[in-house]
């Protein structure tokens, strides 16, 4: 099967918990196609591969938002792909979780038991003995920092390390703080338990389903 993808990364993971129950029952692996006018798709490309259900990862030229059939309505045929396939797209006025959602439209319920397979870890990974937050200096001095605890040493996570790094080292920290972003939803299913602060504008149930959420 192939799905295709243009919204937010952080969205488009929620898919996951569907596309392993799937898997589990049928053992058909999927062809992912990104668009490549959003560059985050490239960086969790790395992790997708370390999964077993995933054969391919594939970009193409299309538009970014996810509630505009004329950017999320993509026939793969037209790009060389000719397999059954789901278009995964939002509409952002949901009441219920996003991976309900995208199990809606796959046919198949999210199972919440999936988890990230990962690399061994290395004496590297383990680095960071206090606290780490968020994915990219940029967000240095965002508005939710000052929420933080001043005893707290935070580092910063920054993307010269791949993503692959920068879970291992969330995994071996002392505390993991970080706002509603695409880390954070890549932590929930790797059993690495984390802080996030959300915006109060957004039911942070639609997204995060274990994690400690502070809405600020």
């Amino acid at each position: 099967m192939i799905i295709t993808a243009v919204s937010h990364v952080g969205d488009f993971l929620r898919v996951m918990p569907v596309l392993w129950h799937r898997y589990q029952i049928t053992k058909q692996p999927y062809t992912f196609l990104f668009t490549k006018n959003y560059k985050p798709y490239v960086v969790i490309e790395e992790l997708l591969y370390l999964q077993e259900f995933t054969k391919h990862v594939d970009y193409i030229d299309v538009g970014t938002n996810a509630s505009n059939p004329d950017h999320y309505m993509i026939n793969p045929a037209e790009y060389g792909y000719d397999e059954d396939y789901v278009n995964l797209h939002l509409n952002y006025s949901l009441t219920y979780s996003i991976s309900e959602h995208y199990g809606n439209l796959i046919g198949y319920a999210p199972d919440y038991s999936f988890r990230y397979t990962l690399p061994k870890a290395n004496k590297k990974h383990k680095k960071y003995k206090d606290c780490i937050v968020s994915i990219t200096d940029a967000n240095k001095g965002d508005r939710w920092t000052q929420f933080v605890s001043p005893d707290i040493n935070l580092t910063y996570l920054s993307l010269e390390d791949s993503l692959i790094d920068n879970i291992m080292y969330a995994k071996f920290a002392k505390n993991v703080i970080i706002p509603s972003n695409l880390f954070a939803h890549i932590l929930e299913f790797c059993d690495i338990n984390c802080t996030v602060y959300f915006d109060s504008s957004i039911n942070p149930k639609l997204l995060h389903i274990n994690q400690n959420v502070i809405q600020i």
